[in-house]
């Protein structure tokens, strides 16, 4: 099953998020498409700094926006995680997917890992 996990600040701003075993069907490409369409969006769309960490055969993406982390206000990064979470819940309603809110620590950062690709803008 697809795992979901949206990151929030303590102030319950969503700073990021993870998703995991997503692979292959209509499910999967759709949730897919939303995190991938976020990330670009975040890059093309803000001036935000970002880390994200993907999986190329599919299954893992996680992203990390530190200055809404360490409470920068990014108004347009922020509107475009809401949308990421308001897609992954329309997703979740319609065909079951597990999705939780995660808050991360102060200072919490994406680390490379040995099998996944990290970039940081």
């Amino acid at each position: 099953m697809i795992q979901a996990a949206l990151y929030v600040t303590a102030s319950n701003e969503i700073c990021g998020f993870k998703v995991t075993n997503h692979g292959e069907g209509t499910v999967c490409a759709a949730v897919s498409i939303l995190c991938i369409n976020t990330v670009n969006s975040l890059e093309a769309l803000t001036d935000c700094k970002l880390s994200y960490c993907y999986n190329r055969d599919g299954g893992y993406i996680e992203c990390l926006l530190p200055g809404i982390l360490n409470g920068a206000d990014e108004p347009n990064a922020a509107l475009l995680l809401r949308s990421l979470s308001l897609g992954l819940e329309t997703v979740k309603e319609t065909y079951g997917l597990n999705l939780r809110a995660e808050q991360k620590p102060h200072g919490y950062k994406l680390i490379q890992k040995k099998t996944f690709l990290t970039f940081t803008r």
